[in-house]
């Protein structure tokens, strides 16, 4: 079970396949393992797929907090730098993974080949009462259902998958719900996660990013979150980061890498083999 040192965390990771890095960074609170499911056998007799769990989570260290989105993203840039990977790589980021690898190409912009933004934003995007902490919605959720009832509810909601496909394929859920449970941080890290995601923002940032971009959403993604429409924070993202493009795959919610995994999997695939 490989662990790597990365800065003043001991991160657990794996890695598949030669070639090309290419990194996968999990959503808010989520650990690398999700990522096997469907993703890593896809890409890995091309490139050198990296998985990893974010401090927090999974199998990694857990300091305390405060964690912010951008100590993320030194923290893997450091496990890069510990397993010995210096050329540039890929890096895809889903939902708070994406803005992770914001500031990766912000701050340390030699070290990124490519990146996809999945289902992602940048923050505010001016709004003025866009939420910085816990909102009140999730905290009374976690209170009333305790903490795996939570998490199993928001996989089952439309925000995740669309109502006919949770009724249609419920060993998605059971499978892609297991794989998190059984990696999942304990309460208080996953707050700080929770709280990280919420607070970042990089709007004033987004023209620094000199890598090529890709921004994927699912066309159902509309379910106002914490963070908003993923939609429109997609969209927002594509028009302000230079030269970036758009993908939006029909009929799918949040969790489009485990509802449709072969239409993903193809567009990542010939996005990254482009560059």
């Amino acid at each position: 079970m490989p662990y790597a040192q990365a800065g003043d965390v001991k991160l657990h990771y794996e890695s598949f396949g030669s070639g090309v890095p290419f990194v996968f960074v999990s959503g808010t609170g989520w650990p690398g393992a999700p990522w096997k499911l469907k993703q890593v056998a896809a890409l890995a007799d091309r490139y050198q797929v990296i998985v990893y769990d974010h401090r927090g989570v999974g199998k990694s260290d857990a300091p305390r907090g405060p964690y912010s989105t951008r100590q993320f993203a030194q923290d893997a840039i450091n496990l890069l730098d510990a397993i010995g990977v210096t050329e540039p790589a890929h890096i895809i980021g889903h939902s708070m993974g994406g803005r992770v690898c914001q500031w990766m190409a912000i701050d340390h912009p030699s070290r990124v080949r490519s990146m996809i933004q999945a289902a992602s934003g940048s923050g505010s995007m001016g709004m003025e009462n866009y939420p910085r902490g816990l909102t009140v919605s999730a905290t009374e959720s976690l209170i009333t259902r305790g903490y795996k009832e939570h998490m199993w509810h928001h996989f089952q909601s439309k925000f995740f998958f669309p109502e006919a496909f949770v009724k249609a394929h419920p060993e998605v859920l059971t499978e892609l719900f297991a794989t998190f449970w059984d990696n999942a941080p304990k309460i208080e890290p996953y707050l700080e996660h929770v709280i990280a995601r919420n607070r970042h923002e990089t709007g004033e940032h987004l023209h620094k990013i000199v890598c090529p971009t890709l921004c994927i959403v699912g066309s159902e993604d509309k379910v106002d979150a914490d963070t908003g429409n993923h939609v429109t924070t997609t969209e927002h993202l594509r028009d302000n980061i230079k030269g970036a493009e758009m993908k939006v795959i029909d009929g799918c919610g949040h969790g489009f890498f485990w509802q449709k995994p072969e239409e993903t999997n193809r567009i990542i695939r010939e996005w990254v083999d482009r560059y």
